[in-house]
């Protein structure tokens, strides 16, 4: 059949975050009789919230899956992605239902050129999977370096600006220790243009 396209039967029950021939985690469907093989498919059947639907962006998050990944919602490609222990996110805000369900279809193959480990335990979906909503202009990624010779932090915080026009800010950054804040470093302002990703950087000592 098309290898392209999720089968349309033979479908069985599986749970993850797990691994083909195991069953625990969030319930997804993979098709029958691919425990032992390197390539399936998984879907889903979800509902999204209405209150999402106000200008904010929506993304389908993964902490792991293991290796090559090639995700559909509504049957429209939302993303791929390579590598079996980096979380990443498929963004699905222009193909995503609000009022009706939607389905998800996801093609794993857990075997990458050559370095195909063997171990059941990290084929397919084996980490969570989660649905979150960011605001269009959002931090994307934070990046922590502490310099103990220095007694210092650096912190690299990166902003999406997934909106039409520019947009200008100040990030606050602070270090808590359980519910004590035992560090505050500079404010610093960003500007982000239209579609784009601005990284900032503060750095501050103790």
């Amino acid at each position: 059949g098309d290898r392209s396209k999720p089968p349309t039967f033979g479908w069985m029950t599986l749970r993850v975050p797990g691994s083909w021939g195991h069953d625990y985690g969030h319930e997804f469907d993979i098709p029958d009789g691919t425990a032992q093989a390197t390539r399936a498919w998984y879907r889903l059947r979800f509902t999204a919230p209405r209150n999402w639907n106000d200008g904010r962006r929506i993304l389908l998050s993964f902490d792991g899956v293991n290796y090559q990944c090639a995700g559909y919602l509504n049957g429209q490609a939302v993303g791929k992605h390579i590598g079996g222990y980096a979380p990443f996110d498929f963004d699905i805000t222009s193909s995503v239902n609000f009022d009706t369900s939607n389905e998800l279809a996801l093609q794993v193959d857990d075997e990458p050129q050559g370095l195909h480990s063997g171990k059941a335990l990290h084929s397919g979906i084996w980490r969570s999977v989660y649905l979150r909503s960011v605001p269009a202009v959002h931090i994307d990624n934070v990046f922590v370096m502490p310099s103990v010779r220095r007694k210092e932090v650096t912190v690299r915080v990166w902003v999406r600006n997934d909106t039409v026009e520019p947009q200008n800010g100040v990030l606050t950054n602070d270090v808590w220790l359980g519910n004590r804040r035992i560090l505050s470093l500079p404010q610093v302002g960003y500007s982000v243009a239209p579609g784009q990703t601005e990284m900032v950087e503060v750095s501050a000592g103790w």
